[in-house]
């Protein structure tokens, strides 16, 4: 039995989709409405909390500001009555002719209370603080000798002091004192003070003005927390914020300030005092001690002519009304959005939903890969713009699918051309670093350079002794070009021109070169040409020129590749010419010590007998006529046994000749050859340290290898560490020898492949020759901690350590 129909309807699985989709949508659009309400609440009341404490710290400072003025103009005027004729004559004169000046004094005075209706007397005082004359006539024969402020002006300075009680008259009162000068004394010693009696009510109704909101209101501490004005009720005035200490309050009582009270009553604001004390004078929210109000913000601003402090004040709740009522408001757009949004995202379910089961079908076929078919579908505008847009995909798809296919087919094709130059780069590296033979050597490299840059022909020629460049071989040249271009002169034509200033040259098309020297290339029809000098060590020893049918030119991956194979040839070509010098000169070697040998071993052995024989025969010549002829027998007998072994020891030695072998040279002192060669290459200073426990003897082939890898390492210290010095260190440990070249330059990963992406070939090389010794090569380096590249290899049994 089928359940009823309003069942399904409320089941939300059951609904169709137009329904769960406006659902949905509004359920989303409900949770993004009312975050984005809370999140715009939350900022509008920050940003009014913000003006709001603003607007509380600027009424604060305004009111320090008009404070401190008030301040400055009080002690201006009461300084410039102190400086007035009559003060300064009444107290200049001896006592008994002041009653002449005591009225016009008096006048002076009376005139200066009515010009402000909050001072209440002025009182002239001699340096004991003795009251001379005063328009109050209850504080004759007083003594003010004991009040701070009394003192100050004494010493010279205009001030003012804190309010508080009177004792004469139990009024509150704030003394303004003055210095009054005389002709008869210096200017750091006043002969009176003038002494004028203020009402506090002067800063009463200066806080009491200041407006801050509807209940907000200021006041005025002083340094001890006691409150000196109140802007909102008076009875507050002279109330502490906390209790005073005890030695506080002692003090106050010595110093006469509050006219004997027995102690001040505080309000129990030990928060506020605390916030007054701190550096701080950003708003700070404190719970207020009255009941009606929860919390307070309160901002302080300290006076500069004064050591009292402007606190302002205002209720929480007042500082927030303006973000509440925007929130009320806010709150009911906020549900009459939702209210609209809901019908407007129902009706549009509607309208949206119908064509929805074709494009979904579309994107099936699309995602299975299916983008032959293309998309129709009718509907509302945006749904037929939807469709409008999945054509466009597929059109793309489409396209990007066919790209994607010519890209896979063009990277095989670079992958197979880049696998085919790096393997001729090897080859020829491998070549190079186990071929002697020139001829052979050039050779081969020509031949694997031409397919790998896309050239037809080319050719080697290397320099001769008066720079002249010859053919040294070729590929692809018939007999008439190999003759054409079989030498240029120093400088002659374009590959003159490489050879000479040691710099790569490519043309596309050598043919409008006004430096062709030879009209044959351009008969041929040869466009594309480069040449790369052979260089090594400051020095061109040739040319690698190329040349090609093509009008393209060469790329500069080819070109980059054919300065590598070029460097490479160079390099072997010196190394071949230096390992024939090294040759020859342990050949020269090896025949010095031979002959010294030789002549050492004839002294010894051969020369001494043959003496001995001379001497003997000499000594019997002289004998023969005075000895008998058996005596001259036996001598003669002996001198035969010696001449017999002479003659084998002769035997002996020409055999030893025949059978020995090269001897020995000394390692380190072939390296320090091999660097003093590289002087005027090399530019750092270079340290040869050999032992212990003293010099390796080797044969002249290790040399000359270890001579090429300590020279390698050397240069590349220099060219790529831009080191500012290196060492080498010779040693023989074991059945082994060791040679380390360090730098202080700046290092490298050895692991990590160069930027063109080549590898370390030198390094390959020089790991080539430590093998054809037999032995090892390991570098260690870190980008900027220098590199060490030590070499180990076998020392034979027959070649000792020297000692």
């Amino acid at each position: 039995m089928s359940p009823p129909r309003h069942g399904r309807l409320l089941t939300p699985g059951r609904w169709p989709l137009a329904n769960q989709l406006a659902l949905s949508m509004l359920c989303v659009a409900a949770v993004a409405i009312t975050g984005l309400f809370f999140l715009l609440n939350r900022a509008n009341r920050a940003e009014v909390e913000q003006l709001q404490t603003t607007a509380l710290v600027n009424s604060a400072q305004d009111l320090a500001r008009r404070l401190d003025a008030l301040v400055q103009n009080e002690l201006s005027r009461v300084a410039n009555l102190a400086l007035s004729r009559s003060a300064q004559e009444f107290v200049a004169v001896r006592p008994g002719q002041r009653a002449a000046l005591f009225t016009p004094t008096l006048a002076d005075f009376s005139n200066f209370i009515a010009s402000n209706p909050f001072y209440r007397a002025v009182l002239l005082l001699d340096r004991n603080g003795e009251v001379l004359i005063s328009t109050d006539g209850s504080t004759v024969g007083r003594s003010f000798g004991s009040y701070s402020f009394f003192h100050t002006a004494l010493r010279g300075t205009a001030t003012m002091s804190d309010p508080g009680i009177s004792p004469l008259d139990r009024l509150p009162v704030i003394w303004l004192a003055a210095p009054v000068g005389s002709q008869g004394r210096a200017a750091d010693a006043p002969a009176g003070v003038v002494l004028v009696a203020l009402s506090p009510e002067e800063l009463w109704q200066a806080v009491g003005q200041v407006t801050i909101g509807q209940q907000g209101y200021a006041m005025l501490v002083d340094r001890y927390g006691i409150r000196l004005a109140h802007g909102r009720d008076q009875r507050y005035v002279f109330r502490s914020l906390a209790p005073l200490p005890p030695d506080t309050w002692l003090a106050l009582q010595r110093e006469g300030r509050f006219g004997g009270l027995p102690r001040i009553a505080d309000t129990g604001s030990s928060e506020l005092l605390g916030f007054i004390r701190s550096a701080s004078r950003a708003p700070i929210l404190i719970a207020a001690p009255a009941a009606d109000v929860s919390r307070v913000y309160y901002s302080a601003a300290r006076l500069s002519e004064r050591d009292w402090t402007v606190v302002a004040m205002l209720a929480e709740s007042e500082v927030l009304a303006p973000a509440a009522n925007a929130t009320l408001r806010g709150l009911l757009a906020t549900v009459l959005v939702v209210v609209l949004l809901g019908l407007l995202v129902s009706w549009m379910a509607q309208r949206l939903v119908r064509p929805v089961p074709r494009l979904a079908q579309a994107a099936a076929r699309i995602a299975a890969g299916d983008l032959s078919v293309p998309i129709v579908v009718r509907g509302s505008s945006e749904l037929t713009e939807l469709a409008g847009t999945f054509e466009s995909m597929r059109q793309r798809l489409a396209r990007a699918r066919d790209e994607l296919a010519q890209w896979a087919q063009t990277l095989e094709r670079r992958v197979a051309l880049r696998t085919r130059e790096l393997a001729a780069l090897s080859e020829v590296v491998a070549l190079a670093s186990r071929e002697q033979s020139r001829s052979m050597l050039i050779q081969t490299a020509i031949e694997r350079a031409l397919p790998v840059m896309g050239a037809e022909i080319g050719g080697i020629w290397l320099a001769g002794a008066n720079n002249q460049l010859q053919l040294a071989a070729h590929a692809g040249f018939d007999h008439e070009l190999a003759s054409e271009l079989g030498s240029f002169a120093p400088g002659e034509g374009l590959l003159g021109q490489v050879q000479q200033h040691g710099e790569p040259l490519a043309l596309a098309d050598i043919g409008q070169s006004p430096r062709l020297a030879r009209a044959i290339v351009r008969a041929e029809g040869l466009h594309a040409f480069a040449a790369l000098p052979l260089r090594v060590s400051g020095r061109t020893l040739g040319v690698l020129g190329v040349f090609s049918h093509s009008q393209q030119g060469f790329s500069a991956e080819a070109i980059s590749l054919a300065t590598s194979i070029a460097q490479q040839i160079a390099l072997t070509l010196d190394n071949i010419t230096l390992l024939d010098k090294l040759q020859e000169q342990a050949r020269n070697v090896a025949a010095l010590h031979e002959r010294e040998r030789i002549a050492g071993e004839i002294h010894d052995g051969i020369a001494q007998n043959l003496s001995y024989l001379y001497l003997q025969l000499d000594q019997l010549a002289g004998e023969v006529g005075s000895r008998p002829a058996e005596y001259i027998c036996a001598r003669l007998g002996r001198l035969q046994d010696v001449l017999e072994t002479t003659t084998a020891d002769v035997r002996q030695f020409i055999a030893r000749l025949q059978a020995s072998a090269p001897p020995a040279i000394r390692l380190g002192e072939q390296l320090r050859i091999a660097i003093a060669q590289l002087a005027d290459e090399l530019a750092l200073p270079v340290l040869v340290q050999i032992g212990p426990p003293a010099d390796v003897l080797v044969t002249a082939d290790v040399s000359a290898e270890l001579s090429r890898i300590v020279g390698e390492a050397l240069r590349n210290a220099q060219r790529h560490g831009r080191a500012t010095q290196a060492r080498v260190e010779i040693l023989r440990h074991g059945r082994h020898g060791i040679v380390s070249v360090r730098d202080d330059g700046a290092g490298f990963d050895p692991h990590a492949p160069r930027e063109n992406g080549r590898g370390h070939y030198g390094l390959a090389v020089m790991q080539a020759r430590a093998a054809r010794i037999g032995g090892a090569l390991t570098i260690e380096s870190r980008p900027g901690a220098g590199t060490c590249i030590e070499v180990t290899w076998p020392v034979g049994e027959d070649l000792p350590v020297e000692r």
